[in-house]
């Protein structure tokens, strides 16, 4: 059984954030932000990153400011339980959302490439109880699970990198803001939906052992940055900006141009270990954080109730969506949604931070 306290480090954080979160900036938010900035897609990857080291000294204040304790307790002791049920309902919303548009944008890639003769609500149920099954446990074991699976996404991240190197064109990343500087505004605000989630150390910051510094968002930034900057670029330089656009998985169409001399072509199926592995990690961590944060005792308890939230993720996901559909509702709902929901949430704990260490020091 977890024991109450358990903490993870700093670096297993870090860790985290690059599965959970990388796998929204190398997937998820590629096709909107292509689709919004053409060409310079890549500018506004940079942008973004820029502007969110200013915000991530918020973040660092709200985390210093509360002390580390448990964000929904520290609300319901300094500000009572309408704020601190608010706060919950708000973030039980997000947290359930992240692990539905996981595991449709997982699944519909599934059905699409490699298992278009299996039923949707078959994967769906099968993965969904794999994530509760580790997110109902501790941060600990989500923890040495992705320090497992980390290692072999990375290699396998610079293996079809260089191995498509023959076939970019850089140049083709040229003339920039040929268009302005419009659709480069437009794309901040998808890249930004992607690396502004690690305003989510702020839901575990009473899990973490260690203090967290500047460096820490200053590190994870650039990596989730480049994260999103890889498969743009490269792409750009392999399909051209156009043929990008038209691309519903760009990322996964570098894997397919893979081969190693002539006799070994088609191993695209190392994506699918990628895919999987990001999915698991980001289901269960929202899954975990779901349990823990709102201090639900662990045990029977606990596990039905993040079954419960399972059960309705697999409920809406069951829903008639085409894919499509699902990337319209992406690109013009969720992602801009979900940015519009963290800065608010960034700006409104400041505040709330602020005035409680007034107090606290009158």
């Amino acid at each position: 059984m977890q024991e109450k306290f358990e903490k993870i480090n700093v670096f297993n954080v870090a860790l985290l954030f690059f599965t959970s979160i990388g796998l929204v900036n190398h997937v998820t938010i590629i096709p909107a932000l292509l689709s919004a900035s053409g060409r310079d897609a890549w500018i506004a990857v940079l942008f973004t990153m820029g502007l969110l080291f200013l915000w991530s000294a918020a973040i660092l204040y709200v985390i210093k400011g509360t002390n580390k304790e448990n964000i929904y307790v520290w609300l319901k002791q300094h500000f009572g339980k309408p704020a601190a049920y608010s706060f919950a309902f708000l973030i039980t919303v997000y947290l359930l959302s992240m692990v539905i548009i996981t595991a449709k944008d997982l699944i519909d890639w599934t059905h699409i490439t490699y298992l278009n003769r299996t039923p949707p609500f078959i994967l769906y149920a099968l993965f969904l109880f794999i994530c509760w099954y580790i997110g109902k446990t501790s941060i600990r074991t989500i923890a040495i699970a992705n320090a497992i699976l980390l290692p072999i996404i990375i290699v396998l991240g610079f293996f079809v990198s260089y191995s498509n190197m023959k076939m970019k064109d850089y140049s083709l990343l040229t003339p920039i803001l040929a268009d302005g500087f419009k659709p480069v505004i437009e794309g901040m605000m998808f890249s930004a939906a992607g690396m502004a989630e690690i305003f989510l150390i702020i839901l575990i910051q009473h899990r973490i052992k260690g203090k967290i510094k500047f460096r820490f968002f200053v590190i994870v930034l650039i990596i989730l940055a480049g994260l999103t900057l890889g498969p743009t670029t490269g792409g750009i330089a392999t399909f051209g900006a156009e043929e990008m656009t038209k691309q519903r998985f760009p990322a996964f169409q570098q894997w397919r141009l893979v081969n190693l001399g002539r006799f070994v072509e088609h191993v695209d199926f190392f994506s699918i270990y990628q895919w999987l592995s990001g999915a698991f990690i980001r289901i269960s961590l929202a899954l975990y954080v779901l349990g823990d944060l709102f201090d639900i005792p662990q045990g029977k308890r606990r596990e039905l109730i993040l079954g419960g939230f399972a059960l309705l993720s697999l409920i809406i996901l069951t829903f008639p969506f085409s894919d499509i559909e699902f990337l319209y509702f992406l690109t013009g709902f969720y992602l801009p949604a979900s940015l519009i929901l963290i800065i608010t949430l960034s700006v409104i704990f400041v505040l709330l931070t602020a005035i409680a260490n007034r107090k606290g020091g009158t």
